[in-house]
């Protein structure tokens, strides 16, 4: 059988009690004894901003891990399309692989068979990868 009782203290100071009627500063002290017989001290209520870390904790991984991380693609993609020059070889979204013939502001001109010149026009958007040569 556990063997712990609790002592409680309350402390009132007579000069902040003459301030407004019905309000009053209390202090409380509380100390658990254990089975031992050693005083172990009971936390109080913790600060309102303690029980906020987590939440804000969280608020920052997900940015780092679902919103960061998109972003930064999104801006390395927008790079390599900026970069497209002739004679890169590339991949569509559709999977076609083809070498750049001509860029043009918002469309790509690309050449797919070397053997009778097949070209098509894809928007920029549509170039997927380019390949290292």
């Amino acid at each position: 059988m556990l063997d712990m009782f609790f002592l409680a203290q309350a402390e009132v100071n007579p000069q902040q009690l003459q301030g407004v009627e019905g309000e009053s500063q209390t202090q409380v002290s509380v100390v658990a004894e254990g089975q031992e017989g050693g005083e172990v001290p009971v936390k109080g209520p913790e600060s309102p901003w303690m029980s906020l870390a987590p939440i804000v904790l969280m608020v920052v991984i997900v940015y780092f891990f679902m919103l960061r991380g998109p972003q930064k693609k999104e801006k390395e993609r927008k790079r390599m399309l900026g970069e497209l020059k002739k004679n890169d070889k590339v991949r569509t979204i559709g999977g076609i692989i083809a070498t750049v013939v001509e860029v043009r502001d918002k469309e790509v001109v690309l050449k797919i068979d070397e053997s009778n010149n097949t070209r098509i026009k894809v928007v920029r958007e549509a170039i997927g990868e380019v390949f290292a040569e």
